[in-house]
């Protein structure tokens, strides 16, 4: 079970960076 959730906090994290990375191009235009 911990390893599972090991998985989905990683992709979380990743969905965040990408938001994050897309965040500032939207705040640009």
């Amino acid at each position: 079970m911990i390893n599972h959730q090991s998985s989905t906090a990683q992709l979380y994290i990743e969905a965040l960076k990408r938001l994050l990375g897309s965040n500032p191009d939207e705040q640009r235009k």
